[in-house]
């Protein structure tokens, strides 16, 4: 009940705010494990991610920084995020709570750079979303996002085809596999926000 009353009032402020252009909602599988992952370019972004683009729940990766406020912390908790520690690449606490989603057949949300950056670029991509899809084997939904996020401005949200990896099922998940994925993620989600696709 609290997650909804949160998800309405922020709704109502980002459509007062913003001038919001959603494209490809057709595009979002409505069940099974997910994982949605663009382009992170302002504080804001996990907005759209968390609230524009499925009605479900979404359960984004979020850097611990943003709990040590209680008051905060239980918002991001309440939203739907949870920790993660980007200085111990072996957060396993993070891992289990992220495989633990898709295993549920729920929805993860990360950012596959890991952090803010200006461009969607190879060379700051992360392996943790094509290591996710490719042990749970869920599904990639990419997407992008282009605003600044200044009132009234406009912030448009394009939401790409899933990306599915049976090809790669079975195989060894090494380090030029995880690469290969990250790297068909970044293109895809440049396209997007690009206007290429």
């Amino acid at each position: 009940m609290i997650y909804k009353i949160i998800r309405s009032i922020i709704l109502a402020l980002m459509f007062i705010f913003y001038r919001i252009k959603i494209t490809g909602r057709e595009n979002v599988p409505k069940d099974g494990p997910l994982i949605m992952t663009g382009n992170h370019t302002h504080s804001f972004d996990a907005l759209p991610m968390l609230f524009l683009i499925t009605k479900r729940k979404v359960r984004l990766i979020s850097k611990k920084e943003l709990f040590k406020n209680k008051l905060i912390g239980w918002l991001f908790k309440t939203m739907g995020a949870f920790p993660v520690d980007r200085s111990n690449p072996r957060d396993i606490e993070a891992y289990k709570t992220a495989s633990g989603v898709l295993k549920e057949k729920g929805v993860l949300g990360i950012f596959f750079q890991g952090t803010r950056s200006q461009d969607a670029e190879m060379k700051d991509a992360k392996n943790g979303v094509a290591l996710f899809a490719l042990k749970e084997r869920a599904p990639i939904l990419p997407f992008a996002l282009v605003g600044t996020y200044k009132l009234f401005t406009s912030v448009t949200l394009t939401i790409g085809e899933p990306i599915y990896l049976d090809e790669y099922y079975g195989q060894k998940i090494k380090t030029e596999l995880l690469s290969k994925v990250v790297k068909q993620i970044a293109e895809k989600v440049a396209a997007l926000r690009d206007g290429d696709l």
